[in-house]
This record gives structure tokens, sequence and C-alpha cells, in this order.
């Protein structure tokens, strides 16, 4: 696992570096890396507990790509206790690197805002990034509304269907949990559209949301 830790490194770095914008954008690129890791090292990372930091992170007050690179360490460690000091290594290796190029950065930033090249460089790298966003939405929505389907996991398996036998979540939303989650997804992100639009604060949409999916699709029942 020390080697799997090794390897995080130089990728963290590059991802830090490489990636422009928001903490949706981190989450195809961090699902890369991971199953990278785990193809190489056995790191026991598989699609379920990646859906799991997916999920936590996304509900979670703070930064998301940090997040990402925070779990990184520990994940890598399966579980040792030289996990929680990797947490922090790999935490500070995300952060760092892209903190030293903006402070320098900041300091061209008079010199460099009237480049015609650098104005170009934005206006190409925005629809870009949105673009890109688009795409992990609708691999949300369809990740979530259909978890059977499997999409875009990598260049050998980009669609698929996941069987029940496999999967402890889709097992879990069969049967009328499934026609639930037909129903409750598409009225969900309405609700939540409609209360962020209202300046409704994002933690009572997310402990609104958390209440009534436990009540629609009610885990204690098997």
């Amino acid at each position: 696992m020390i080697s799997a830790l090794l390897l995080s490194i130089p990728l963290l770095i590059f991802i830090s570096l490489a990636i422009f914008g928001g903490g949706q954008v981190f989450m195809p690129v961090f699902q890369w890396m991971w199953k990278l890791l785990d193809s190489l090292f056995q790191c026991g990372i598989n699609q379920e507990l990646i859906d799991n930091i997916f999920s936590v992170s996304n509900a979670t007050p703070g930064v998301i790509s940090t997040k990402f690179g925070l779990i990184t360490g520990f994940i890598v460690a399966k579980g040792e206790w030289w996990g929680y000091i990797a947490m922090f290594l790999t935490f500070l290796v995300f952060v760092i690197p892209p903190i030293i190029v903006m402070h320098f950065s900041m300091k061209k930033v008079n010199k460099i805002q009237n480049n015609v090249v650098l104005k170009r460089l934005f206006m190409i790298m925005n629809p870009v990034v949105a673009g890109i966003i688009a795409a992990l939405v609708f691999q949300l929505i369809l990740s979530t509304m259909f978890p059977y389907i499997m999409f875009n996991e990598s260049a050998k398996q980009y669609m698929g269907i996941i069987e029940k036998e496999n999967s402890s979540k889709v097992a879990f939303f069969s049967g009328w949990r499934a026609i639930a989650l037909y129903v409750w997804v598409p009225l969900g992100i309405t609700f939540s559209s409609i209360a962020s639009w209202k300046k409704v604060p994002i933690w009572a949409i997310i402990i609104i949301n958390l209440q009534l999916t436990f009540l629609v699709f009610q885990p204690w029942i098997k």
C-alpha cells in the first residue's frame, strides 16, 4: 500500500495543477485515479466506495476536491493505522502546489491581464468547462435515477448493465424502490432547484432532502 501512496503523490500534484473548474469536474478524474491505484495495487477501492465518497463529499460543507485529496491517503492505506497520517500528506500534496502557483500568478496578474493570448485561452476554456459540467450533470442524474446502468466507467466499460447480484446498491433500489426512485429523483431535483432559487440555505435543503429520502426509501425495511 506504500507503493500506492507513493504513486498517488505525483498523480495528485498533476490533478491539482492541470484540472480547472468546480468540484464536480474533479469527480471523474479522481474516480479514474482511484480505479487506477486499485488495479495496480489492489487497494480495495470499488465503485460502491467511490459512490459513498462522492455522496458524503457533496452533502458536507467545504471544497469537494480537497476532500478527495484528503480521503485518497486513507483509502490507499486500506484501513492501516498510517492511513490517518497519509491523509494529511495527500491533502498537503494536493493543495500546496496550486497555492504556490496562485501566489506567483497574483504577482504577475497586472502584467498579463491585458495579454491577448491569455484572454483567448480563457474564452476557449469557459465553454469547455461548461461542457464538462453539463456532461457530469447528465452522468450524475443517470447513475442516480438508473443505478443499474453503467455509463462512462472506462474506455473498455463505457456502457452496460449491472446485475443486482453484483451490486448492493442495485439490489437495494429494486422492486418498489426502483419505481419510487424514478419519481423521487426529478421531484428532488425540482424541489432543490426551486429552494435554491428562493435563497433557502444549502444546509436546510440537504437536511430536508435527507429526511424525505429516508421516508421515501425506508432503508430499515428489507
